[in-house]
């Protein structure tokens, strides 16, 4: 049996034993040294026959943990005796809670998600636990184990393998429940198990067996990697049946490790619509593409137009269908945009015609085969009337916390392709949503760290507070999209495209993700927002060493206070000045944004809003953040019909000084004005 150390444990035990207070022969003051027998469950069953393999023997110098304290093995075999590993640092009173191969402080365990050891033909060992009134002690096998076999034509040696799941962790926090160990958080899919072997197992024709203990659960897609030098895994094998794969308490469940082969590129897959489950057909048009659901969100048949949904609708979760199905994003849909405009595509072809009625485009595969696979996307228009064709979808991701992409495509009355674009639209727009089943690409297993987000709520000068997150914002974290899972302060965040997660030892991260801007961080020049009474956010950043990101706002505020005696509505407010850019490229000093370029003053600062806001006599008010910079000369400038900019207002004398997380009031008034003049000062024009 691998000898397992409780570092933690033993750390705290030799800082123990140097106290004066220690009596070394009857132990810590008012403890007596203590011996314990310990037994352990010998045998395991696989998952679907009896098995004759046992667990290894307890080995001299085996530890665990007894209340937090430390004890050695003394012999060998089936029974053996434990001592304290320092002398001194004893468990004290019964109850015993007692671990092996898993670590515990005195108060949690831990099923850790990396472990080292020496491999030995045949030989395995599981987590265990026992609790007694008395010394004695009856360990129970924790887990079930993976029985994974690796042939030499798949990989010549293994040095590491890993192990994670679609829909479960595999290490973790656990309590002990029936014998087994139930991780606290087994949904964290980011918490996997790493088993890394002293020496690099050679493999064979007949394969080596590796043995890997797993907490006894139900996981959907269990995947398997290997590493044959310790630094890549260059092999994976994803299990990709739609039945579970169900791990028992003290079973074994065996694996061949095969890595995949090509999948199929036609299929079904459970939707729940009106709340009852429907098969619904995918087609895959190339290969590692996207798997496309045969029809639109709302449609009874494939030639059928369904049912026009708004973005805040496509994106929600669970998605309309279930948790089978997701809202395609931009590059699902690239290569029928392509194949739908003028340039072509060389995955898919594109044809307009008639389909049981309903005109629309069928994109058909070209690639090997992929000849015979086909999607309809229906058009509201046809030519049989020298009408133009034409079609909406939603494309995640959402741009920005109020926008996504259309993709529209058309066709004009001569059927050649064109005017095929994306448009960057408002979420409450309208447009068909046609399904792709998620994990399309096989990227639907997420490593790497997950992320918890705080924000900076409070601004400095002010009793008013920042928007918190909502579900859908959109943040970038070493160059990869996040998306919040929660409303509030705090949020989890989770990847948007799965599997596409950040990697590193330090983490940026920025809100909103645009902002990342290909590695160049920048502050936009126009901003599409939804107008809503007393409510604001402002671009954030964060850094960070681990999974906990605290976000800092990068600028300031402008409020700017709009009355009905001005402009009855506002569509579009630019923001400039003398002296100073409102946009362009930044670096951080200090939690705030910088310009790299802070003179050009060229670079304004313009903000539409979704709809025109219809101002009052007391006023509106229009949050601004920009910069925080000292402006000469502020100019702000108001449109009504989001054309033409029809009012303006210039502060001619004084500095404004904007700080970090702070605001500035301004109310407007049409005219050139001077800092300190009241409201109803007679100065104008």
């Amino acid at each position: 049996m691998k000898k397992f150390l409780f570092m933690a444990v033993a750390a705290i035990a030799a800082l123990s034993s140097c106290s004066s207070d220690n009596d070394l022969t009857t132990g810590e003051t008012g403890k007596k040294a203590l011996t314990f027998t310990a037994t352990m469950e010998g045998s395991a069953t696989r998952a679907t026959y009896n098995s004759t393999e046992k667990c290894a023997e307890w080995e001299k110098g085996d530890q665990i943990s007894v209340n937090g304290k430390t004890y050695n093995a003394q012999s060998a075999g089936l029974t053996t005796n434990f001592t304290a590993t320092t002398p001194g640092q004893e468990a004290g009173e019964a109850p015993y809670k007692a671990y092996f191969a898993c670590t515990y402080d005195g108060t949690t365990a831990t099923l850790p998600s990396a472990v080292s050891e020496t491999w030995a033909d045949g030989k395995f060992n599981m987590p265990m636990y026992a609790t007694s009134s008395n010394t004695n002690l009856e360990f129970y096998n924790l887990c079930g184990v993976l029985k994974i076999t690796v042939k030499n034509d798949q990989i010549d040696q293994v040095k590491k393998i890993k192990v994670s799941s679609a829909n479960k962790a595999v290490s973790g926090t656990f309590t002990v429940t029936n014998k087994a160990a139930v991780l606290s958080e087994p949904n964290t899919v980011s918490n996997t198990l790493t088993v890394t072997y002293a020496d690099a197992v050679t493999t064979t024709e007949g394969g080596k067996v590796f043995y890997v203990a797993v907490p006894a659960q139900d996981y959907r897609k269990l995947r398997i990697s290997l590493s044959a030098d310790g630094t890549s895994f260059t092999k994976t094998m994803t299990t990709k049946s739609d039945a579970d794969i169900t791990v028992a308490r003290n079973k074994i469940y065996p694996i061949t490790f095969a890595e995949n082969a090509a999948p199929a590129t036609t299929g079904t897959a459970q939707a729940i619509i009106d709340g009852f489950p429907s098969e619904v057909k995918w087609v895959q048009l190339w290969a590692g593409g996207p798997k496309f659901a045969d029809r639109n969100v709302g449609a009874s048949k494939v030639a059928d137009y369904g049912d026009r949904k708004t973005f805040t609708e496509a994106s929600a979760e669970p998605f309309f269908w279930g948790e089978n199905w997701r809202t395609p994003i931009r590059a699902d849909m690239e290569e029928l945009f392509n194949a739908a405009s003028k340039g072509g595509s060389t995955k898919v072809k594109c044809e307009y015609g008639n389909v049981d009625g309903v005109w629309g485009f069928t994109f058909t595969g070209k690639e090997t085969g992929y000849t015979t696979n086909s999607v309809f996307l229906p058009c509201f228009a046809d030519l049989s009337s020298n009408i133009t064709g034409k079609t909406s979808y939603w494309v995640g991701p959402a741009v920005d916390y109020r926008s996504a992409w259309q993709m529209e495509l058309a066709l004009d009355v001569n059927k050649n392709y064109w005017g095929s674009r994306w448009i960057n639209q408002f979420f409450p727009s309208l447009m068909y949503v046609r399904p792709v089943l998620s994990g399309s690409n096989d990227s639907d297993l997420p490593t790497g760290m997950a992320f918890t987000a705080t924000m900076e709520s409070d601004i400095d000068n002010s009793s008013e507070k920042c928007t918190p997150w909502k579900w859908g914002d959109l943040i970038s974290i070493n160059g990869k999209t996040y998306r919040a899972q929660d409303e509030g302060l705090t949020t989890p965040l989770n990847p948007v495209t799965q599997g596409q997660v950040a990697e590193g030892d330090e983490y940026t991260a920025y809100f909103p993700a645009t902002l990342y801007n290909n590695g160049t961080p920048t502050l936009p020049s126009v901003i599409n927002e939804v107008w809503t009474d007393g409510k604001f956010n402002m671009p954030m950043y964060a850094t960070s060493s681990n999974n906990y990101l605290e976000f800092k706002n990068l600028c300031g505020l402008l409020k700017i206070t709009v009355k009905g005696d001005w402009i009855d509505k506002v569509k579009k407010i630019r923001v400039s000045s003398a002296n100073k850019a409102f946009s362009g490229a930044f670096t951080i000093t200090d939690n705030a944004a910088v310009l790299t370029n802070p003179t050009t003053v060229a670079n304004t600062l313009t903000v539409t809003y979704m709809d025109a806001v219809p101002t009052t006599a007391e006023g509106v008010a229009f949050y601004v953040a920009v910069p925080a910079q000292t402006y000469q000369q502020l100019k702000i400038e108001l449109s009504v019909d989001g054309s033409s900019f029809t009012e303006s207002m210039t502060i001619k004398e004084g500095d404004i000084v904007v700080e970090r997380n702070k605001i500035y009031p301004i109310t407007f008034r049409n005219f050139v004005n001077t800092p300190g003049l009241s409201e109803n000062t007679p100065f104008g024009f």
